[in-house]
């Protein structure tokens, strides 16, 4: 995600759910705005994410509600929506150390939110750009490793990533990882005939990812994971 201003985003103190209390623009993609906010009744640090598809959305004269402005595209923009819920639902489901914890996830103002703790450390491209890409054991040992092994629970659950990459990863101050942004997971194993919506990362999808109807299973992440560490030692993803 960009860390930048997006025009449409809520303004700060704006309470969503009666709960959460937006304080800054974190980030912004294609198809959500991530703010920092706080949970009004702890008083704790939450990150909450909006789903807002930049290219069909617009907001309400009331600066918080969202619309599908684009014509003829509502049922794209409801099965975006749809896939957006479901990142909640499955986030909710998993619990391990090295994913990004699941706080809530409602409907409000004719969009999606996800809330989710807020993390502190920098993402792996970052973090691998800093240090030059050097190959470093207490990389492999602190960071690599455990990542492997969360990928690994994740699959046991039933449940696919679909987009491991070096944005998708926070490496926090002891070196450790968070997965984060299951925005393109799905469950696993898929049904028969069953489709999916198409969402992919140049240089990290496997082919699979491009069809709405292809065979998906754990080593379609396995292979964005190898595109990962193509990245770390080369210093660029497979292609672009």
């Amino acid at each position: 995600m960009r860390k930048d201003n997006c025009k449409m985003a809520l303004q700060r103190n704006v309470i969503i759910n009666d709960t959460y209390q937006i304080r800054q623009v974190l980030a912004s993609s294609e198809l959500a705005i991530v703010y920092a906010g706080r949970d009004r009744n702890t008083g704790a640090k939450v990150a909450i994410k909006e789903f807002f598809p930049q290219r069909l959305a617009e907001r309400q004269a009331d600066k918080r509600g969202v619309f599908c402005s684009s014509r003829g595209y509502g049922g794209q923009y409801q099965e975006l929506l749809a896939a957006f819920l479901l990142e909640g639902e499955l986030l909710s489901k998993l619990d391990h150390p090295h994913i990004v914890s699941y706080l809530d996830h409602f409907e409000a103002n004719d969009t999606g939110y996800l809330v989710m703790e807020y993390c502190t450390g920098i993402t792996l491209t970052e973090y691998l750009n800093e240090h030059n890409h050097a190959l470093d054991a207490a990389f492999i040992t602190e960071t690599l490793l455990p990542l492997v092994d969360t990928l690994d629970y994740i699959h046991k659950q039933g449940i696919l990533h679909r987009d491991v990459k070096p944005s998708n990863i926070m490496v926090m101050e002891d070196g450790t990882p968070k997965l984060l942004d299951f925005g393109s997971a799905t469950r696993w194993p898929m049904q028969s005939g069953e489709k999916q919506v198409i969402f992919t990362s140049a240089g990290y999808s496997p082919l699979e990812f491009y069809s709405e109807k292809s065979s998906q299973g754990p080593m379609s992440d396995i292979y964005s994971l190898a595109a990962l560490l193509h990245y770390w030692t080369c210093g660029q993803p497979l292609w672009t």
